[in-house]
């Protein structure tokens, strides 16, 4: 069983000039560590290093009290010059899937000017019994990572793959030094929306992987994506999608699915469309 943990009460004294955050993560399978330890981000703004101005505030949780195997923790922070970093980990246990990311988004009332260029970075530390295999050089495709074949007499870490959904902002996604560092640009506006898909089912593992970015619609006409995102992955024969608004929720469509939610995670069939699995 996969169960995951979030400490965001650390003090801004260990946060260097040029991290926005830093919060822990541990991610366990059966109590074995896959990643644990600090995910970092830095963003900038023009160049310039946005940093935190307020403390961490849970903005929603929603436990699998219900036993509908998916859990939701989205925390969020001020950053200075008017923006906010909003994050948040999905666990679906029942197939085997955790969603991490980060929004930045400018606070309401901010004239957002096109010329204000936003640059994320991210990163995870992933165990040290596991090594990656890049699928692409390029940087921008998905990693697996297995635990080294000669470890022995001890319980090995469960192999996964890490997918980055976000691929027209992505500069890379790569292993360094332990870690798994994603980078990425805004390429609308003055928000952007950084998220890591990780498949931990092994039969999916080595399967071909497509995903995309699909278009959402809003009063007949498409959505910026510095207002609201979607993607489809579709791995062997599952399906899912994840929607995310980076606004206040509106009435609008993904897939031929109405949505009034902020965050729509689900699987998708092309016979019955879009099943949801969690809604917020």
């Amino acid at each position: 069983m996969i169960s995951v943990s979030l400490n965001y009460n650390r003090s801004d004294a260990n946060i260097s000039s040029d991290i926005t955050a830093d919060v822990q993560v541990d991610l366990l399978e059966n109590d074995i560590p896959i990643i644990s330890g600090g995910w970092q981000c830095s963003i900038r703004r023009n160049g310039k290093s946005l940093c935190r101005i307020s403390d961490w505030q849970e903005n929603y949780l929603q436990s699998d009290d219900e036993n509908i195997g998916c859990e939701l923790i989205e925390i969020e922070s001020e950053l200075d010059n008017n923006f906010r970093l909003r994050r948040f980990l999905l666990l679906d246990t029942v197939n085997q899937i955790f969603i991490a990311g980060d929004v930045v988004s400018c606070s309401k009332g901010v004239k957002r000017i096109r010329e204000v260029e936003l640059q994320y970075e991210s990163s995870f530390i992933y165990s040290d019994m596991l090594q990656a295999a890049p699928l692409s050089r390029g940087g921008k495709s998905d990693i697996i990572f297995r635990p080294y074949s000669n470890l022995r007499g001890q319980l090995k870490p469960l192999s996964f793959r890490v997918i980055p959904f976000a691929l027209s902002s992505v500069r890379f996604l790569r292993a360094i030094d332990g870690r798994i560092c994603l980078s990425q640009d805004c390429c609308c506006g003055l928000s952007i929306f950084a998220p890591l898909f990780f498949d931990f089912k092994l039969s999916r593992i080595s399967k071909p992987a497509i995903w995309r970015e699909l278009t959402v619609g809003e009063n007949m006409e498409k959505v910026t994506s510095d207002n609201a995102v979607g993607y489809r992955i579709k791995i062997d024969k599952d399906q899912f999608l994840i929607y995310y608004s980076l606004t206040s929720p509106a009435n609008r469509t993904l897939l031929g699915h109405n949505l009034i939610d902020s965050i729509c995670y689900a699987k998708f069939d092309p016979k019955s469309g879009v099943n949801p699995l969690l809604t917020k």
